[in-house]
């Protein structure tokens, strides 16, 4: 097999595994005669990063990791793996755009490592199970295809594992030139839109979507560009039995080097559940914001096991952000929140999750659109749990608490400042003298009236805390001025601290 041709075989191996693995970048490397890994062929990389994983050596990376073990890696975050923490590597990583990888070995024959398949995700990320299964068999084809290149050996075992693979998906997979023309379309796809492979390879047809859908399919296809090679779209088709279906496609583009589109594949999956399950729960939603109106509470769902948080539309309102129809991102949330409350509320988190806390509770700042800060409190618990009992769902709700602390950090400063008067007024103004005689003479019922009325108790209050008349109350006041010589609220207050006696009593 000529270099070209290998090229191209093992790029739609490539191409494959990236649409599969809903991969964002990918490369196959090929163990050369040295024994080192060199990138063959690579997709949505630049020529810096090629070069530089060119010329590490065995060990390093993800991949060579791999080769070194003889089996897969998995690293879920670059950010937090061993593997890349204090190295070069890491910061290659970033640079590219890499949060992600996961490197399966290509094993010969004969049992040695030959060649590396692997694919690279923009987010934290781990495949299922099926996607792993389906990169093995794309492995195991690359093996045939590497080793029939080296010896020349028949591929047509190979290439039927390859169909196979392609050909027993649930997802509709086809391709296409730039001018619509089918160059493939697997039997998903026919069986779904009730053709056969003959009548479209060669021809323009394409599903007819929803009239609506139309403008938007066709904008976001038109943002197809070297620099962004995968659209994503979510629009409505007419399937084989005329039903209107909820599909999700994801377009990637192959370009040229000049930059001109050559051919484009399109993976899709049917989401209607998906979207029928969304519509419930935005109705749902939409009713208990209803319910919540008059609160000022917000809501909010958040799935631990991928991060992502759905926020009500008051949460959006408070913040003065347009509202967001479908959830955002953890990490999103994160960049709103006050770096300096972020800790506390990460480690409030934490604990709920360990079981430490009953409830997740929280008081932190989030940032407005406008700049400033907005004190929100924020309350949650655990909807949905694993098998082993850890929490996978929390949802709960935010409430603007602005003014409360405001107001509160303003009545503490009032009182302190009240307190400070009253001391400087009792430092310059001496109280009226009162003999022990006097003091002595006042009733249990009038020394505990006085001690209420030193904390700042009015006459309503002690009665309803006494179980007294509020006149009651205001006769024992009288009294026990009398009895003191005081002529006002604040020289009962001075008097009382003067003695000891603005203190909290016992009214039992």
């Amino acid at each position: 097999m000529s270099k070209k041709s290998t090229f191209d075989a093992l790029r739609e191996v490539l191409e494959t595994a990236i649409g599969f693995a809903g991969a964002d970048f990918g490369n196959i490397q090929v163990v050369d005669a040295a024994g080192h890994l060199r990138i063959f062929v690579h997709q949505g990389f630049p020529d810096w990063w090629i070069d530089y994983w060119n010329s590490v050596c065995l060990g390093h990376g993800v991949c060579g990791t791999s080769m070194a073990l003889g089996e897969r890696v998995i690293v879920e975050d670059v950010e937090q793996s061993p593997i890349f923490a204090g190295t070069p590597a890491l910061e290659m990583q970033r640079k590219a755009g890499v949060r992600a990888v996961q490197s399966t070995p290509v094993i010969s024959q004969a049992g040695q490592v030959i060649a590396m398949l692997s694919t690279h995700y923009r987010m934290p990320h781990r495949p299922d199970a099926r996607t792993l299964g389906l990169l093995d068999l794309l492995a195991a084809h690359l093996a045939t295809l590497i080793e029939r290149a080296q010896a020349e050996v028949p591929l047509s075992l190979a290439e039927n594992r390859y169909r196979t693979v392609v050909e027993d998906q649930t997802e509709v997979i086809s391709r296409f030139l730039p001018d619509g023309t089918f160059t493939f379309a697997n039997d998903v796809y026919c069986r779904t839109f009730g053709k056969t492979a003959e009548e479209l390879i060669g021809t323009r047809w394409h599903p007819v979507a929803h009239p609506d859908d139309l403008p938007m399919i066709e904008r976001k296809l038109g943002e197809m560009s070297p620099e962004n090679r995968v659209v994503v779209i979510e629009n409505r088709v007419f399937v084989a039995n005329g039903e209107l279906r909820w599909m999700q496609f994801a377009n990637r583009g192959f370009f040229a080097a000049d930059g001109h589109l050559v051919e484009s594949q399109s993976v899709g999956r049917d989401i209607t559940e998906l979207k029928h399950a969304e519509a419930a729960l935005m109705e749902n939603q939409e009713r208990l914001e209803m319910a919540l109106a008059g609160s000022g509470l917000a809501l909010w769902d958040c799935d631990l096991t991928s991060g992502r948080i759905l926020f009500g539309q008051r949460w959006y309102e408070m913040l003065g952000y347009p509202v967001h129809p479908g959830p955002s991102h953890v990490d999103q949330w994160k960049r709103l929140c006050n770096p300096a409350d972020l800790a506390q509320v990460e480690a409030r988190v934490a604990a709920y999750l360990a079981g430490e806390t009953p409830v997740l509770h929280s008081e932190h700042r989030m940032r407005h659109k406008e700049g400033y800060w907005v004190t929100v409190e924020a309350r949650g618990r655990s909807s949905h749990r694993d098998a082993a009992g850890n929490p996978t769902r929390i949802v709960g709700t935010v409430l603007d608490i602005s003014n409360k602390k405001r107001l509160k950090e303003e009545g503490i400063d009032l009182l302190k400042r009240i307190e400070s008067l009253i001391r400087e007024n009792t430092s310059s103004t001496p109280a009226p003298a009162a003999n022990g005689d006097a003091l002595g003479s006042l009733t249990k019922r009038e020394r505990q009236i006085l001690g209420m009325i030193a904390q700042g108790m009015t006459s309503a209050r002690i009665g309803r805390q006494l179980k007294l008349s509020p006149n009651t109350v205001i006769s024992h006041r009288q009294n026990l001025m009398g009895k003191l010589d005081l002529h006002s609220t604040a020289e009962v207050i001075r008097f009382a601290l003067d003695h000891d006696l603005a203190k909290p009593v016992n009214t039992a």
